[in-house]
């Protein structure tokens, strides 16, 4: 069996969220071959199409890397 052992803290940012706030958590294979203007633009609509979208353009982009975002749009 393989134990794993994570001895590192996460860095915690407390935020006021609002209703309409959009956060975006992404790898490398996102955010290199994008612009952050692009990516912005690419956060409309619905959280799940903003996600898809990222993907899509980042590999249209020629990301070669993985490419994973998450997207969280809040709602009052």
């Amino acid at each position: 069996a393989i134990a794993a052992r994570c001895e590192s803290e996460p860095d915690l940012l407390p935020t006021d969220v609002r209703p309409g706030d959009v956060y975006l958590l992404c790898s490398d294979g996102v955010s290199k071959p994008l612009a952050r203007e692009r990516m912005m633009a690419m956060l409309a609509g619905t959280a799940c199409e903003a996600a898809w979208r990222l993907v899509r353009g980042a590999l249209q982009a020629g990301g070669n890397d993985n490419a994973t975002a998450v997207v969280v749009r809040a709602v009052g």
